[in-house]
């Protein structure tokens, strides 16, 4: 999770990222101080999204951070309807309610992200 919040992750360290992750598949579910995990950072880092979907079989789709966030959460909240679609057809919970009781239709409309 350092090498995506450090914005350290490019398509050249891809190879250098899964040995990592292959290696050490547990650092999918470690925590920043805001309580997000790999998944809720690789919003930032689209490629990464996709290699911890593809290698990573204890990735949470929907694991909460500290608000109660979950990865759809995050992507609805930044327009990222590419990576929503991607959540979504892993079958993440597209119920999921943040700590103030909002989905991620409640995001979408509050965003006015009539796409979604």
């Amino acid at each position: 999770m350092i090498a995506v919040e450090i914005g350290w992750y490019s398509k050249e360290k891809n190879i250098i990222i899964k040995a990592i992750i292959e290696a050490s598949p547990d650092l999918v579910r470690e925590r920043d101080s805001s309580g997000n995990t790999a998944l809720h950072a690789a919003m930032y880092k689209t490629p990464l999204m996709g290699l911890l979907l593809l290698k990573c079989k204890d990735v949470n789709l929907n694991a909460k951070n500290n608000a109660g966030q979950t990865p759809l959460h995050i992507f609805t909240h930044k327009g990222e309807i590419g990576l929503m679609v991607t959540l979504l057809s892993y079958c993440c919970d597209i119920d999921a309610q943040d700590y103030d009781g909002n989905t991620a239709l409640h995001v979408a409309v509050s965003k006015k992200n009539i796409e979604v």
